[in-house]
């Protein structure tokens, strides 16, 4: 009865007070999607499957492999070419080594770059390795449209996914969260 009566109000609220519907005109997003959560239903998109860059996605799906593939107490050695990534970054230099988890902090929490190459390096063997799993991945997700080419998103002309896809991301945190309870319970 009272879910009747609730429902009863929304809808006169909503007589009184149309809610009126988005407009990409007010919208300053280059692409958008708005997606139920619950069954992936596509409520609104703007531009929602034109190919965009990964961008923090990147990131994201770094850091998912690394959860599922390796061990937090891993000791990851640091390459050339993670201690030369630009722009954000822990300031690594080659031959040093540092815990999986540590760089997972560094990675998610402060976006460096030199962490993402290293993680991708210890897990793939190498950059080109690691995409490939990243990319796997992608597709585990239901991703088609999805490519990754970097651990960082730098320099990865070929990194691409759209706004509708990056729904997918619910699988995405939902796997993170599932992982970090699992390994909570296994302390």
């Amino acid at each position: 009865m009272a879910a009747v009566v609730l429902v009863t109000a929304v809808l006169i609220i909503c007589q009184i007070f149309p809610v009126k519907a988005a407009d990409d005109e007010n919208l300053y997003a280059l692409s958008a999607v708005l997606m139920d959560g619950e069954n992936g239903r596509v409520l609104y998109g703007k531009e929602a499957y034109k190919g965009r860059p990964n961008a923090s996605t990147t990131k994201v799906m770094t850091c998912i492999l690394a959860l599922e593939l390796a061990k937090g107490d891993d000791y990851v050695q640091v390459s050339g070419n993670a201690a030369s990534q630009p722009q954000t970054r822990l300031g690594m230099r080659e031959g040093q080594q540092f815990y999986l988890e540590d760089l997972l902090y560094s990675l998610m929490l402060k976006s460096h770059n030199d962490s993402a190459v290293a993680i991708a390096e210890h897990i793939g063997g190498s950059v080109e390795g690691f995409a490939e799993k990243m990319n796997e991945k992608a597709k585990e997700l239901g991703c088609k449209d999805t490519h990754f080419v970097t651990p960082n998103g730098l320099d990865g002309e070929d990194d691409r996914r759209t706004s509708g896809e990056t729904g997918a991301g619910k699988e995405i945190f939902r796997n993170i969260v599932m992982e970090i309870k699992k390994r909570e319970n296994a302390v």
